[in-house]
């Protein structure tokens, strides 16, 4: 069966006294990654985004070609093209100002699809920043926010903690490595300059200080 991200204010009736958690990524892994797969994923009916702003921006991209994972990172993983997209999808003056209106590109995406999916409500349009940011405790529905770079193990210990049953379970096969990006060429750090580290930083504010994550 196919995944999907449906939002949580949509299945509420069917968690009930269930544990719910969700996944996290260092944002800006997240970013790299999302564009590296915007840029793989091929539906002749629908067009991803990251390839319809390349050709915006004046880069030779075929909207229909179904790249190699070979071809994304020989023609599209440079930085300075990857600079121009977070650049022309950010294209106002980078301040996330409070008083803002709490959507895209007013923030962050990874920290607009956090709460997207996450809340129990379904966030209006005209909700300001700084609200959506306070009443964090209060919109999020999950039991459990578990980062992605420390998978498995920490999903382990958290169910060693809410269920005793298994404190004395080794679970086998844990890979112990972790490679959230396999089909890249390069770490998500040689992707950035200065500039770019520092919209990303901006942009997604609340989930690098909230979950603690550092450019390294």
């Amino acid at each position: 069966k196919k995944l999907e991200h449906i939002p949580l204010s949509e299945k509420l009736d069917q968690i009930q006294n269930k544990k719910v958690f969700c996944n996290i990524r260092n944002p800006w892994d997240w970013y790299v990654s999302r564009y590296f797969h915007s840029l793989y994923s091929f539906n002749p009916r629908k067009i991803p985004t990251v390839r319809n702003a390349l050709k915006t921006i004046g880069y030779d991209i075929e909207l229909y070609r179904n790249y190699s994972t070979h071809e994304i990172n020989e023609f599209f993983m440079k930085k300075e093209i990857f600079t121009d997209y977070l650049e022309f999808i950010y294209n106002d003056n980078f301040s996330l100002l409070e008083q803002k209106e709490f959507c895209l590109p007013n923030v962050g995406a990874l920290t607009f699809e956090y709460f997207r999916l996450c809340s129990t409500v379904d966030i209006s349009r005209n909700t300001k920043i700084k609200d959506v940011f306070e009443n964090h405790d209060k919109l999020i529905g999950v039991d459990m926010v578990f980062k992605m770079e420390e998978l498995p193990h920490n999903v382990f210990n958290y169910i060693r903690n809410i269920n005793p049953k298994y404190d004395n379970v080794k679970f086998s096969n844990i890979r112990t490595e972790h490679k959230l990006s396999s089909h890249r060429n390069n770490n998500y750090r040689e992707y950035y300059n200065d500039k770019t580290r520092k919209l990303i930083q901006e942009k997604e504010t609340f989930i690098i200080k909230k979950f603690d994550y550092k450019f390294d």
